[in-house]
């Protein structure tokens, strides 16, 4: 019961925030150094039209986070759904979220050994929402695998955590 009532709480939390957010068309982050600001606030709404994202598509982008990622520095974890983002915007993948998410899970990226906790789900909320608002640790990658398995023909973004960025 207790799970129940912290799920339903935080997807209560999760759609004020998406309400608030969807209707603030002003906050831009100004971030120094190699990050780049691509704001996509436009993409934040509740209807499910083509470059849209609706409060679902954002709870499986959490949920994907939260599973994959919790023991990941916050960096890396807006770096993963900022790759996300990537791939609803690139010709090579499919254009809905929960397709990516699947492809992503077959790509072989490792689940985490922490419980997802209600810490977990607001970080991964948290880190949604910047990579949403523009903020990109990932510089641009479509692929992320962890760090120790080198790519051949993919160019090397960044490295965060354990896990490295390719294009």
């Amino acid at each position: 019961m207790k799970r129940l009532f912290t799920t339903i709480l935080v997807i209560a939390i999760v759609g004020a925030c998406v309400s608030y957010y969807s209707n603030d068309q002003s906050s831009a982050k100004t971030l120094s150094g190699t990050d780049k600001i691509r704001p996509i606030t436009s993409m934040l709404h509740t209807d499910t039209g083509s470059n849209r994202l609706s409060s679902r598509d954002l709870l499986l982008i959490e949920a994907f986070i939260a599973h994959h990622a919790a023991s990941q520095p916050f960096k890396a974890q807006v770096a993963i759904a900022s790759v996300v983002l990537h791939r609803l915007h690139s010709a090579k993948f499919p254009n809905s979220v929960e397709t990516v998410i699947a492809n992503f899970e077959k790509q072989g990226l490792p689940s985490t050994d922490q419980e997802n906790s209600t810490e977990n789900s607001f970080q991964a909320h948290a880190a949604v929402l910047d990579a949403v608002h523009g903020w990109d640790p990932s510089k641009g990658a479509l692929y992320c695998f962890p760090r120790q398995f080198s790519h051949n023909g993919l160019t090397h973004t960044v490295t965060i955590g354990n896990l490295a960025f390719y294009q």
